[in-house]
């Protein structure tokens, strides 16, 4: 009994962490939207063009964004299917389980 609920733990503390990470993800995304929107705001491209290299370092800082969101999209499938495989373990365990009760 213990093992099925260690599983469950797992499993629940598996489903938080990968709830985290899509709240950290979507937070991440409107902050990069906002930034791309203010470049576009008149006012903000004609200061751009007095600090050439601020305006360097927001495009900089897009593209690294989103080779980064490349990366975390692999993670996050990464994750996603650890947390399948768990899922399926735990299931597998609670199958065994059951029948070694009976």
């Amino acid at each position: 009994m213990s093992n099925t609920n260690s599983n469950g733990q797992h499993t629940e503390m598996v489903e938080k962490l990968l709830d985290l990470l899509t709240q950290l993800e979507e937070q991440g995304n409107t902050i990069i939207n906002d930034i791309k929107g203010s470049t576009q705001n008149p006012i903000i491209k004609e200061r751009m063009k007095v600090s050439q290299s601020k305006y360097e370092t927001i495009i900089q800082f897009i593209d690294l964004h989103s080779k980064i969101g490349n990366k975390e999209a692999e993670y996050n499938n990464k994750i996603y299917s650890l947390a399948h495989d768990l899922n399926e373990i735990s299931k597998t365990n609670q199958t065994t389980e059951k029948k070694n009760n009976i």
